[in-house]
C-alpha cells in the first residue's frame, strides 16, 4: 500500500530498541551488536516471522501436493 514508505519513515524508527524488542531478538536467536533502533529491531523480528512462515508453509507442501 501507499502508506508504506510513511512508516519506513515513522519518528519512533529512529528510537532506541525497547526492551521488549531486544527479549523477542533474543527469544528468537536474532544476535545484533551495538546499539539498534526501534526500526532496525522491528524489521529484523519481520523477517524472522517471515521465514518462520514460509518454513512453515514448505512443511505442509509434500510432493503429493504440489
Amino acid at each position: 500500500g501507499g502508506g508504506s514508505v510513511a512508516r519506513r519513515k515513522a519518528g519512533w524508527r529512529k528510537k532506541e530498541a525497547s526492551q521488549k524488542q531486544l527479549d523477542a531478538l533474543a527469544k528468537w536467536r536474532i544476535k545484533v551488536e551495538g546499539p539498534l533502533s526501534a526500526g532496525e529491531a522491528g524489521d529484523l523480528l519481520t523477517m524472522a516471522l517471515a521465514r518462520a512462515k514460509m518454513r512453515s508453509i514448505d512443511r505442509g507442501l509434500t510432493p503429493a501436493r504440489r
